[in-house]
């Protein structure tokens, strides 16, 4: 079964300046949330493994690339 742990953030979420599609690289004190899409791979119950697009709300706080979901 899958298993998810999740970590509450206090703080905003990082977002690009209008009309950009980067989000520069956060180096104040102050921590930022992003969506984050990502390729990935894992391993099944029945110890197959598998690869698909994994999406969840996370830090990371070097440059991104930014996509417009909606």
């Amino acid at each position: 079964m899958a298993k998810i742990v999740q970590f509450f953030h206090p703080q905003s979420e990082a977002a690009p300046y209008q009309g950009k599609e980067i989000i520069e690289w956060n180096n104040s004190r102050r921590h930022k949330r992003k969506f984050i899409k990502n390729q990935v791979k894992y391993v099944n119950e029945d110890n197959t493994e598998q690869s698909d697009t994994l999406t969840f709300l996370g830090e990371w706080e070097p440059q991104s690339r930014v996509e417009k979901l909606i």
